[in-house]
């Protein structure tokens, strides 16, 4: 068996992602006043795991871009095929478009809400000491950090360092799983002791680095067809136990006192072992089935818009409800989410289309004339 050329069901859990993230976002609109119950969250009990545990979709968008680096980019980057410049210039053309739309947006929409509300909505630190970084995409990549304008553009920093590490590595060392796992280990010390968001980061991207030589060593051994047979079982019964326990209403994970004595645990288990062990599943179950994930792969391109757009559009709700008069209660009903959705699906499919894509190729165009 060989790789497919696109791994659309990877694809598609990157969309899943995206979505999970705006529903754990949707506590945002309630920030100012009482923290949100579970009846203020429309559909809180359908949508528990995502209004729960969604925060954790990032390290499952850290996990996915390291097994897919190392899938397409580890090799050519260790042969000196692809080099430093076409490999940051081609990422960057794929990024910083909607981030400078994204963070124009959020300075408009914060100075509006300030002339309205007398405050900040959901971030405060939106002065220029955090513009700065903001505008680099390296606001996450010390200690102390604070979400500052578009709060979410913190993953995208990190995803910058990560490339810059990724790059060294693969044209300094040899890959070996043992190097990745190393990695990915300093990253957990550098979350546990500094809680520095790049630890995050690594660890979740190196441990999608190993998925990765997990998959090609399935494929040169001959081993992929059993491998995936026997993972899908796993899969199927890791989740339906994670959707069992977060349905079970005595279970509340970040409520045990364990967890609250250090709060890094309670993202152990996804991390380590559900997100990564899916990975494999899907690319394992593709490879040999082929690419049953293509009708939802379009989630995957919307992933990027989907994450980067839902926070200024969130803003724009305030603001709205705000002149109308209208009370917060609004947000907790589900015509607010529908309609929250109705307009983010198609405007993110809009920026991708439209935005992202055209910039994309405009900037390859001119800066690798060979893109």
């Amino acid at each position: 068996m060989k790789p497919p050329r696109r791994f659309y069901a990877l694809d598609a859990f990157r969309g899943v992602a995206a979505l999970s993230i705006v529903f754990w976002h949707w506590q945002h609109f309630f920030f100012r006043g009482a923290v949100p119950g579970p009846g203020a969250r429309p559909w809180h009990g359908f949508f528990l795991l995502f209004y729960g545990y969604g925060q954790l979709a990032v390290e499952l968008f850290f996990t996915l871009s390291g097994f897919i680096f190392f899938w397409l980019y580890a090799q050519p980057i260790a042969a000196r095929t692809v080099g430093p410049r076409d490999f940051f210039l081609r990422r960057f053309s794929r990024l910083v478009p909607l981030h400078l739309v994204t963070l124009a947006l959020v300075i408009l929409g914060q100075l509006a809400y300030r002339h309205r509300f007398g405050s900040d909505f959901v971030y405060p630190h939106n002065d220029l000491q955090h513009f700065v970084p903001n505008l680099l995409l390296v606001s996450a990549w010390g200690t102390g950090y604070f979400h500052s304008f578009n709060g979410p553009i913190w993953s995208v920093s990190v995803e910058i360092a990560l490339y810059l590490l990724f790059f060294v590595l693969c044209r300094t060392v040899p890959i070996r799983t043992a190097v990745l796992a190393a990695v990915s280990i300093a990253g957990l010390f550098l979350l546990a002791q500094w809680d520095m968001p790049i630890g995050r980061g690594m660890i979740a991207f190196f441990l999608g680095g190993c998925v990765y030589r997990a998959y090609a060593w399935s494929l040169q051994s001959g081993a992929a067809a059993k491998l995936a047979t026997g993972l899908s079982w796993l899969t199927a019964a890791l989740w339906a136990g994670t959707i069992l326990a977060v349905y079970t209403p005595s279970f509340h994970l970040n409520n045990w006192p364990w967890a609250k004595s250090h709060p890094l645990v309670a993202t152990i288990g996804p991390t380590v072992l559900l997100f990564p062990i899916t990975i494999l599943t899907l690319a394992l179950a593709e490879t040999r089935f082929g690419a049953f994930g293509r009708r939802t792969a379009y989630l995957g391109d919307l992933s990027y818009s989907l994450y980067l757009l839902h926070f200024p559009l969130q803003l724009a709700f305030a603001l709205v409800v705000g002149w109308l008069g209208l009370d917060r209660k609004f947000f907790s009903s589900p015509v607010a989410l529908v309609l929250f959705f109705v307009i983010l699906l198609p405007l993110s499919w809009v920026s991708y289309r439209f935005l992202e894509v055209p910039a994309q190729r405009w900037l390859r165009g001119r800066l690798l004339p060979e893109g």
